[in-house]
């Protein structure tokens, strides 16, 4: 040991105000684990007020004694844990007995409480830590605390606090999540002596959803429930419109078994979901409450409990994938029209799923993607290869895509479709990039780039699911140079990989020898496209997804720019691929959320040309 330094037991005081500090982070925070006391207490009834300089929290719960009240801010002092085996099956918000001294060692703090066979109540007040006075007082039935000067005992921690309206917006929240996760309990929220937010025990979910989040997440979103009786799983909640997103996921409400939680592995569930209907970099709205055995969740594994451990991650991520995906779809395809801001609607009918038999000869050199032609659009032709090329590559390192894969007739497409795709009028080409429409009652343009992306998409990953994916061979390999964590990603999921259609085997050094690619992607940069998929293996990290899920990001990185803008169609070619729209599914965006179609309504043609009534 140190000079000067000694083992020693910490004093009381001092072990409390390390607890706080692990607790107690700021005022939301002492009120999340106070209004957890109050719902472990069985209370129907429990109001939030914000006071000037702290917060008083009042329920109907059970009560407590007048030893139960002293017992109470004793650390470690439970109700809810009797022997190590409860550690692992908690229903309970709070089981550690830390929350009551931890605050009161912190504030200056006021307990009340009156259980329902006792005449009187108890009444006791703890000021940093110390024990001022315990009385009899005349109470109704629950527990009232109040918190003030919130760490007035500890300048260090006080200075860290925002200013008041900073804090009690963290407050708010704080009160948002935990009346969302409990609709059998009525909540009110006071502010200045004025009734802020008034939720009534067992009102409709979306009301609820409304008076606590706002109305317009409430109108914008739609509630589902989705079980499991294999798993024991259940989710439910509501979903909000994927043009309604947010640049951060902090408007992701997460309830496991009632606990809000924040939770990678699950965001990137619900993200996965949305990744067809709205841009990568934005993030959905969202109040989800999962609820699985309460011995498949370890919540003892963060001073907050807001992190928790799932025994079985990879199939709660799948099943959450699915019903959030599921879900999305059947509400987006009711809808008459996507968006009000021009977006079409997805095709009004299921949607004809991609079989094996639709890729025809699957293997090296041939079509492989039957009707979806090469690089998943059918007739698009391409500039003849060099006369007497040797090499599969160009100068530019690009796969001469005539010379790997055959052309794929746009006859069958010549005639009109009686999908939405299908009975567009073709006007023409705007900028070498946008195909302009005619439908039923306006104008619609189509980005040529994202639709040809999402038909690749689409046969890449019906291709995958059918355990048969076209590749196409390379004459020579190309070996790429990469960094070690690239290469670690690509070898980790090397049978990932195959299955999509990559063939890949290491080479010398910090290099990986590419021998085929997906037949989809031949015309592109292979070392553009491998280095891609293992940036994006690489973002992934340890998320524990589902082995689907995985497969969907890659194909969904690896088809990006697929086709590339300014490329002159002509108008079969234009037919084929609206033909091609019709027949897939989530035609109304790429693979990365952007917008495949863009409407113009004769109302709002009119209107910007002044001829509305």
């Amino acid at each position: 040991m140190p000079p000067g330094r000694t083992l020693r037991i910490l004093p009381e005081f001092i072990a409390n105000r390390i607890a706080a500090g692990e607790v107690v982070e700021r005022p939301a925070s002492a009120v999340k684990e106070l209004l957890e006391n109050s719902i472990d207490a069985g209370a129907s009834e429990i109001t939030l007020e914000i006071l000037s300089g702290g917060f008083r929290i009042t329920d109907n719960g059970f009560g407590m004694t007048r030893d139960e009240c002293l017992l109470a801010l004793e650390r470690h002092a439970t109700s809810k844990i009797g022997d190590v085996d409860d550690l692992d099956r908690i229903d309970t918000l709070g089981f550690r007995g830390e929350a009551l001294p931890s605050i009161a060692s912190v504030s200056r703090f006021r307990l009340e409480s009156r259980p329902a066979e006792a005449d009187t109540g108890t009444e006791v007040l703890v000021e940093g830590g110390r024990l001022m006075y315990v009385r009899e007082a005349g109470l109704p039935v629950g527990t009232m605390i109040e918190v003030t000067d919130l760490f007035f005992n500890t300048p260090a921690r006080r200075k860290f606090l925002k200013r008041d309206a900073t804090e009690n917006g963290h407050i708010r929240e704080m009160f948002a999540r935990v009346a969302l996760a409990f609709p059998h309990i009525g909540f009110r929220l006071i502010v200045n002596g004025r009734v802020s937010v008034d939720v009534p025990a067992e009102l409709d979910p979306r009301e609820r959803g409304a008076r606590l989040l706002g109305r317009e997440f409430a109108r914008q979103s739609v509630e589902f429930a989705k079980t499991s009786n294999s798993l024991g799983y259940g989710l439910a909640g509501l979903l909000g419109h994927p043009r309604d997103n947010r640049a951060r996921a902090d408007e992701i409400y997460w309830f496991v078994n009632g606990r809000f939680i924040r939770d990678r592995t699950l965001n990137h569930a619900l993200i996965s979901a949305y990744r067809q209907f709205m841009p990568h970099d934005r993030f959905p709205r969202a109040s989800l409450f999962i609820t699985l055995p309460a011995d498949e969740v370890d919540v003892n594994v963060h001073p907050t409990k807001q992190e928790v451990r799932f025994a079985k991650g990879r199939d709660l991520y799948g099943f959450i994938s699915g019903a959030v995906t599921d879900a999305l779809e059947s509400w987006l395809r009711s809808q008459p029209n996507l968006a009000e801001d021009g977006q079409a609607p997805l095709p009004a009918g299921p949607g004809a799923r991609m079989g094996p038999a639709t890729y025809g000869g699957a293997g090296y050199g041939g079509s492989g993607y039957g009707r979806y032609g090469r690089s998943g659009a059918a007739g698009f032709t391409e500039a003849p290869a060099e006369p007497g090329a040797a090499s599969m590559f160009d100068s530019g390192g690009m796969m001469r895509r005539k010379e790997v894969i055959a052309e794929i007739p746009v006859r069958d497409y010549d005639t009109e479709g009686d999908g939405f795709y299908g009975r567009l009028a073709f006007i023409g080409q705007a900028l070498g990039t946008y195909l302009v429409c005619q439908g039923d009652d306006g104008i619609v343009l189509i980005d040529q780039h994202a639709a040809h992306e999402r038909v690749t998409y689409m046969a890449m990953l019906e291709a995958y699911r059918s355990g048969r994916p076209p590749m196409q061979g390379m004459l020579m390999p190309q070996v790429i140079e990469m960094t070690p964590v690239a290469l670690e990603s690509l070898t980790e999921h090397g049978e990932l990989l195959a299955a999509i259609g990559f063939e890949l085997a290491p080479f010398s050094g910090n290099a990986m020898a590419v021998k085929a690619v997906p037949a989809a992607l031949a015309g592109r940069e292979v070392r553009r496209v491998v280095l891609d998929v293992a940036r994006e293996l690489g973002e992934l990290g340890s998320a524990e997804m589902a082995q689907q899920a995985v497969a969907e990001r890659i194909i969904g990185c690896a088809c990006q720019g697929s086709v590339r803008a300014n490329q002159p169609l002509s108008e079969p070619e234009v037919r084929a691929l609206l033909r091609q729209l019709d027949e897939i599914e989530r035609a109304g965006n790429c693979p990365h959320g952007r917008p495949v179609v863009v409407t113009l309504s004769r109302v709002e043609l009119e209107r910007r040309f002044g001829r509305s009534q």
